[in-house]
């Protein structure tokens, strides 16, 4: 029996890392013998999130290196059960790019007070004399998205007027594009937590949406959204002086979450032909990807030789609880295949995959009057159980290792462990039967 991995090297001669993966997915590093492969999305829940976790253990749902920091700008401050919390200079992105099938991602900010407005907006203005230009200070300071050269945000508004030794403030909206602002100011009242969504409505056209307990803010713009731009949320400030100091910003800003629609990724995984054998099982290792409804289907694709073509063949698995292993569900039949690789579609996050082939290594033992059998079965990290092939027809179990044990039906159970492991079964042979 033979088992090769993805994703985790225990047997350098066997054993690789994930590959770069294209499309949807992301493959990530988490040790020099530990990586990662998870869906191109920014799905992550702040408040229990560390975005630079440093206890890092192998194939523990770590996501180290998916968040970095923007050039010239600190990262957000992680308060836990908070969320990420942004004050001036700081933000962060993704280490990796929005994937074409994406046509949206969304916020969730928390400001502190002042909130908007009830029936009143602040000023735009100061009043001054006659013949004389406005005197003011302003601030817009806030957290938001951004897509490219597209920023979303919320935040406040802030005036100053010196000569009336005046100030007024309020929580706003702030749209910026490139070098052009805007600010917005919803009749929302007391209202302390927003959703900002950026929507890319076609190659031209972007739209941004902010939804709150108190109603939805909508605005669309000509524009275009492309896909050479990370995820990236980042404290926004913008100062204006016109003879009249402003306000200094408020800050901090907190990030709750970031998700957006489901994005399922293909990840595949070529096999040595000559290195084939049946029985074929499968050991997936994944966590689900948050804010996502789990998804994952597997198969083998076999191409094989028959009358001078190359003939496809798909053979779907189906998980079995009482293993913890993928096993296939039509007989697999390896005559004249000249190519064969694992198919996995999912939007979960992969932590390993461990390829199962062949049986068990059978070890004769002298005994009187009878014929017995040691069969060496290597088992794989948290496998529950040996399946049907793997010990040939023809044999009757006699012992097992003490982590393992013969069920009533004849099936046997392993105790799951955080390691590999090899066991030994003392089996005996049904004379007279054909093996």
């Amino acid at each position: 029996m033979r088992i090769v991995r993805r994703g985790r090297i225990l047997d350098t001669t066997t054993d690789t890392l994930f590959p770069a993966v294209s499309g949807n997915g992301i493959t990530l590093a988490r040790t020099a013998t530990d990586n990662y492969i998870r869906p191109r999305t920014p799905n992550v829940d702040c408040t229990t999130t560390h975005h630079t976790p440093t206890a890092v253990g192998y194939d523990d749902g770590t996501q180290t290196n998916r968040w970095v920091s923007v050039a010239g700008k600190s990262l957000p401050v992680v308060v836990n059960e908070l969320g990420w919390l942004f004050s001036t200079n700081q933000a962060i992105r993704t280490n990796y790019n929005i994937p074409t099938p994406i046509t949206q991602y969304t916020a969730r900010v928390a400001i502190p007070e002042p909130y908007f407005p009830v029936d009143v907006i602040p000023r735009q203005w100061c009043l001054s004399s006659v013949g004389t230009e406005d005197v003011a200070g302003k601030t817009i300071s806030g957290l938001g998205i951004r897509w490219g050269n597209l920023f979303w945000g919320v935040g406040h508004y802030q005036i100053r007027c010196c000569q009336q030794s005046l100030e007024e403030q309020s929580a706003c909206l702030i749209l910026a594009v490139g070098s052009n602002l805007e600010y917005h100011f919803p009749l929302w009242g007391a209202v302390s937590q927003v959703d900002l969504t950026i929507q890319r409505v076609s190659s031209t056209q972007a739209r941004v949406i902010a939804t709150s307990s108190a109603g939805t803010f909508q605005l669309d713009i000509t524009h275009s959204l492309g896909y050479t731009n990370p995820y990236q949320a980042e404290y926004f400030v913008q100062q204006v002086s016109q003879g009249c100091t402003p306000p200094p910003p408020i800050a901090p800003y907190t990030l709750k979450r970031m998700q957006t629609p489901d994005v399922q990724y293909t990840y595949e995984l070529p096999l040595d032909t000559q290195q084939l054998a049946t029985p074929i099982y499968l050991q997936i290792k994944s966590l689900p990807d948050e804010y996502t409804v789990p998804t994952i289907s597997v198969q083998l694709n076999l191409a094989i030789f028959v009358n001078n073509f190359a003939q496809p063949l798909s053979v779907p698995f189906q998980y079995n609880s009482n293993t913890n292993l993928w096993h296939a569900t039509q007989p697999i039949v390896l005559d004249g295949v000249v190519s064969a690789k694992i198919i996995i579609t999912t939007n979960h996050i992969l932590e390993r995959v461990s390829v199962l082939m062949g049986g068990a290594e059978l070890h004769y033992v002298p005994a009187p009057h009878q014929v017995e059998w040691m069969a060496v079965v290597p088992v794989e990290l948290e496998q529950t159980g040996i399946p049907s092939g793997i010990i040939p027809l023809g044999y009757d179990v006699l012992g097992t290792s003490d982590y393992a044990r013969v069920l009533d039906d004849g099936t046997i159970a392993v105790l799951p462990a955080q390691h590999a492991r090899v066991i030994t079964l003392h089996l005996r042979e049904r004379l007279g039967e054909s093996v």
